[in-house]
This record gives C-alpha cells, sequence and structure tokens, in this order.
C-alpha cells in the first residue's frame, strides 16, 4: 500500500473534496486535458519509525496534495476542503479488503502558484502521515 492510495481513498471520503472535484484525485500528476478542478497527491518522502525495539510497523510519508482550478478562489476553495479533510484527522481507512490506521498531520508549508502558459491555478499543502 501507498501513502498517496491513502491519501486519495481519504480524500474521496470528505464530502466537501467530492462536491468540487469528484473523482478527480490523481497520483502524482493531473494529465493534461483533464476537467478542472482536481487533485494530485505527490509522495514527497517515506521513512520508518523506529523505537527501543526496532522498526514498528508505522511508517511515516509526507505528501504534497496540489489542488488545480480554473481561477485562484476555485484552487483556494479546493484547498480549504482538503485542509478541513485531512488536518489532524485519526481514523481508519479502508482500501480493497483492508483497513488502515491513519493519522494525517498538516506540515507549515502551503504555496500558491499561476501557470499562465496552461492558464491553471495551484494551491499545494504537505501533510505527514503515519499509517499501517
Amino acid at each position: 500500500m501507498s501513502a498517496t492510495a491513502i491519501t486519495r481513498i481519504r480524500l474521496l471520503a470528505v464530502t466537501g473534496v467530492t462536491d468540487i472535484v469528484g473523482s478527480r484525485i490523481f497520483p502524482s500528476i493531473v494529465e493534461a486535458g483533464k476537467s478542472l478542478p482536481a487533485i494530485a497527491i505527490v509522495l514527497s518522502g517515506q521513512s520508518d519509525s523506529y523505537n527501543a525495539s526496532g522498526a514498528d510497523q508505522f511508517p511515516r510519508s509526507r505528501v504534497t496534495v496540489i489542488c488545480f482550478g480554473r481561477s485562484a478562489i476555485e484552487a483556494d476553495k479546493l484547498g480549504e476542503a482538503v485542509e478541513a479533510g485531512l488536518k489532524d484527522f485519526r481514523g481508519q481507512v479502508a482500501l480493497s479488503a483492508r483497513t488502515y490506521s491513519a493519522i494525517f498531520m498538516k506540515d507549515p508549508s502551503d504555496g500558491a502558484y499561476y501557470e499562465e502558459e496552461v492558464g491553471q491555478y495551484r494551491r499545494s499543502s504537505d501533510y505527514t502521515l503515519m499509517w499501517r
């Protein structure tokens, strides 16, 4: 299982997010020609946690969630919905036949960008995810 898949499943369960993007939540990139608004989830890093007896089987991942919109307001509104659904979430995420325990923590890094050549606005936010 991957942190991007767990993040995607969590975001698909957040009504405030799906009301805006439907199911347009993609791993890594939003392909050219896809309808906006949309979300891309990028795995920025991952490490295993350790305690005195060794690895504790609770990977710590950093994911970047990039919200794409046709306007700055649309991208920002989507970013706020994502934050409401992920920030401080502690619970279960069901994927296929398995349920994962997940904890999301908001990292203090946000960015807003305009890509003039493609006419897209985007807002990115980083989250630390611990899961097993």
